[in-house]
């Protein structure tokens, strides 16, 4: 119940509350086209032509328990959550082996979802963890949609580092998410951020305009960054804020978050009470980490990729 506050991200919006629309938009993203329609005909030869209406029941009963506790669950942090569903659907796709028997038509079309399941296994090999299907773009495109755990979970360091060997050891400013520690990989980098970080005794760098920037998609995209403190802070460091005001924001914020309902961000709230002007929340967000790798996604092209977790920008 205490983990239910957890961070999440959907279609570009941060939240620890939760959507009922997580899980169903995670499953429809991250699973095959072709394993989708093996599935859902399998269910449908389970409930309505099945032989023996005790099996189906014993697939479907689990899987439509399972996703509805899914569906209102807070606890929105990776489509790993529905892998127990997976077993039961591999075995009411099974299913369709026998009944495909009897017309050609139906041979083809099973054989050729079949086809599609194995062709989406080779083409994602060995990129599992980031695998998106067509409809949000592959895995290149998913990160507009989910974050975290179903594209980025610091697996790709390995391959950051065959990179840099690949380009002459370059240097390279880094911000990670992550829990492997890049030294063990042999990284030549200066620490931007790390959500872990194994060295708080070095210093953290702004990177400057010509350097390379090694950026995770969680960070690049601001999760875990937290942002409404780091705005807050450098509302208070202008003298723009006091503390018992700020402290207001934090105030309505927790009551939202127990209440299980959407709770503003700080620019919103400080705008909505007329506390700042949009020229100071520009102003004051200009020197922080996500302000900054907005404006690099935004305006310049990757250099490269290290699998597909991390981006590495030239710093305009």
């Amino acid at each position: 119940m205490h983990d239910e506050t957890r961070l999440a991200y959907l279609n570009g919006v941060e939240s620890v509350v939760g959507w009922r629309t997580y899980f169903p938009i995670a499953f429809l993203l991250k699973t095959p086209l072709s394993f989708l329609a093996l599935a859902l005909w399998g269910i449908v030869l389970a409930a309505w032509k099945g032989p023996r209406r005790e099996v189906a029941l014993f697939l479907l009963a689990p899987m439509a328990l399972y996703a509805l506790v899914s569906v209102h669950s807070r606890l929105n942090i990776g489509h790993r959550h529905l892998l127990p569903m997976y077993p039961l659907l591999c075995v009411a796709a099974g299913a369709i082996a026998a009944h495909a028997r009897r017309r050609w038509q139906e041979r083809s079309v099973f054989y050729t979802c079949l086809g599609g399941v194995a062709l989406s296994f080779g083409l994602a090999t060995p990129g599992y963890l980031s695998y998106f299907n067509v409809l949000a773009g592959g895995p290149r495109g998913g990160w507009r949609y989910l974050l975290d755990s179903n594209i980025d979970w610091g697996q790709d360091l390995k391959r950051l580092a065959a990179w840099q060997r690949g380009h002459g050891g370059v240097p390279l400013d880094l911000a990670y998410f992550g829990t492997a520690d890049p030294k063990a990989y042999g990284i030549v980098h200066r620490k931007v951020v790390w959500v872990h970080d194994f060295r708080p005794e070095e210093a953290a760098i702004r990177p400057a305009s010509g350097d390379l920037l090694a950026v995770s998609l969680n960070l690049r995209e601001g999760l875990y960054l937290e942002r409404d403190r780091e705005l807050a802070r450098a509302v208070f460091n202008r003298g723009w804020m006091d503390v018992p005001t700020i402290r207001r924001y934090t105030d309505l914020r927790l009551a939202r978050i127990r209440e299980a309902v959407r709770y503003p961000t700080f620019a919103e709230w400080a705008r909505a009470e007329g506390l700042l002007s949009e020229e100071q929340l520009r102003t004051a967000a200009e020197d922080l980490l996500p302000t900054l790798f907005a404006r690099v996604r935004d305006t310049q092209q990757p250099v490269g990729w290290a699998g597909d977790s991390i981006v590495i920008y030239r710093v305009p």
